[in-house]
């Protein structure tokens, strides 16, 4: 889903306020979701937080399963568009470390901002609670 986050000029004025206020649903359901439905190559095109454009289009040849990841794949808006629903979590401890190895610098951002965020999202679509499954990969990457 991180292709399809909305560019900051067009998001609402209020977006982190909104669930999912960040995300372009509409277009992911247009160049993803129907043409995978309809089993033809789907060609999407991701969007550049950098330069805030659209790269050029990525084709994904049909296959047998698609799978969406991402925190605002579950969104209200895409209800009844997949076959199956996982919900993958983790715990803060755990969370804390991925985003800290990852990001480095930028990690208090996601503090302030994409964390609270998401999780107003979690809460106010009752995500969680919606999920077919659920699975806690905190342990998945201990040697």
């Amino acid at each position: 889903m991180d292709d399809f986050y909305l560019p900051i000029a067009d998001r609402p004025e209020n977006w982190t306020e909104i669930p999912g206020g960040n995300m372009d649903l509409s277009r992911f359901r247009q160049e993803v979701l129907l043409p995978a439905r309809r089993g033809e190559t789907v060609f999407y095109r991701p969007f550049d937080c950098r330069s805030q454009t659209l790269r050029e289009a990525q084709p994904l040849p049909r296959r047998p399963l698609t799978v969406v990841e991402g925190s605002y794949s579950h969104h209200p808006e895409l209800t009844g568009q997949y076959d199956l629903k996982l919900f993958l979590t983790c715990s803060r401890e755990e969370q804390a470390r991925r985003l800290q190895a990852r990001e480095g610098a930028y990690y208090q951002t996601f503090l302030t901002c994409w964390i609270p965020a998401e999780e107003r999202y979690l809460r106010s679509c009752g995500i969680e609670e919606a999920d077919v499954l659920r699975l806690d990969t905190s342990t998945f990457f201990e040697s």
